[in-house]
């Protein structure tokens, strides 16, 4: 009779039970998380976007969101998923490729969280929001994660200069 331990069969069957529960949850975990990146990435930009724009009309003078990568100068080849500042255009130069001097940065990012892009042929390089809040140009962004099974996002920019997210289908391997 049997005191205390585990036979050979009971480790087998505990180690099979184990293998299967980290076969089928371990990537379903990968998966939380990447959806959890991007759920945080396109809640940051978006929020950029609805903060340069009351800043706008707090500021009664035009604001910038520009791709930076950075973190203190505008890059006309930066891509928007390096990161971006929030500048307020005190002379309203939208042409001018940086803020100028005396040109308060309002706010600054980073690189988005994890495999994904930021891309838009709307905004190449930068949304400038005036001083009524609306914006220069509308258009769109895509955000697109690098792998399949991440749902992807649009974030678009309203002729009122309000932020609105889509659902979106990006082709996979970021773009």
């Amino acid at each position: 009779m049997r005191t205390e331990g585990f036979t050979l069969l009971e480790l087998l069957v505990a180690m099979t039970v184990a293998t299967i529960l980290l076969t089928v949850g371990v990537p379903s975990f990968f998966r939380m998380i990447a959806e959890n990146q991007r759920l945080t990435n396109s809640a940051e930009f978006f929020s950029a976007l609805i903060y340069a724009r009351s800043e706008a009309i707090a500021r009664n003078n035009e604001v910038v969101l520009c791709a930076s990568s950075d973190e203190t100068t505008c890059g006309s080849d930066a891509a928007w998923h390096e990161g971006w500042i929030i500048y307020a255009n005190l002379d309203r130069d939208s042409a001018a490729p940086e803020p100028d001097a005396g040109e308060t940065l309002l706010r600054t990012h980073g690189p988005l969280d994890g495999d994904f892009t930021l891309t838009s042929d709307d905004f190449p390089a930068r949304v400038v929001y005036r001083p009524s809040g609306r914006p220069g140009d509308t258009g769109s962004f895509s955000l697109c994660a690098g792998r399949d099974g991440i749902s992807d996002r649009a974030i678009e920019v309203t002729s009122t200069g309000r932020p609105r997210t889509a659902s979106l289908t990006c082709g996979k391997g970021g773009g």
